[in-house]
């Protein structure tokens, strides 16, 4: 049986991990059904990509952003914006 979709809340709380692929698979695979019928997500993944392009090129210290990383998502959980 096929689960039902996802919507716009869950979409975006995965945004990240989506684009970073450390969803698991069938995740994965339902954010990306989803980004194919809903216009306001795909253009704010498209807008996700564009900030990852762009910071790509930054030139940082692993250790820092790792550190970077963590304190984004704990301010993320301490919102309720991170799926826990």
């Amino acid at each position: 049986m096929t689960p039902p979709p996802i919507d716009c809340l869950h979409v975006v709380h995965q945004m990240w991990d989506y684009l970073d692929n450390e969803l698991p698979a069938e995740r994965w695979e339902e954010v990306r059904a989803h980004l194919a019928t809903c216009t306001g997500c795909r253009e704010h993944v498209e807008f996700c990509r564009s900030f990852l392009e762009r910071i790509r090129d930054v030139p940082v210290e692993e250790l820092e952003v790792a550190a970077l990383r963590e304190r984004v998502r704990g301010a993320l959980r301490a919102e309720q914006f991170e799926e826990r």
